[in-house]
């Protein structure tokens, strides 16, 4: 739920429209937050996502895999709070 929140709140920054759009908030988060950093919420997304949904024929992650996930979920919040807002920037730049 952190990273979810810390996605709404990095697109609200950018554009407040993103923050209705699920999955393409994630898909256009590359061009905005950088290639590493959508790279890791991606990776991140799905990780947690799979631990969290139970299935039959798989085992559930172990402590110190959702242990690693969370510290990653930490440094994504510090690594979205601190990307630059393209917005303010691009209205900055104009004469």
């Amino acid at each position: 739920m952190a990273l979810d929140q810390a996605l709404d709140d990095y697109w609200r920054r950018i554009t407040r429209s993103m923050t209705r759009i699920g999955k393409h908030r994630m898909l256009c988060l590359e061009w905005y937050a950088g290639s590493d950093t959508a790279r890791r919420c991606r990776t991140t997304w799905a990780a947690l996502s799979a631990a969290c949904h139970y299935r039959t024929y798989e085992l559930p992650p172990t402590p110190a895999e959702v242990g690693a996930r969370l510290l990653e979920v930490t440094a994504l919040l510090a690594a979205l709070r601190a990307a630059p807002d393209t917005t303010s920037a691009a209205r900055s730049a104009k004469p």
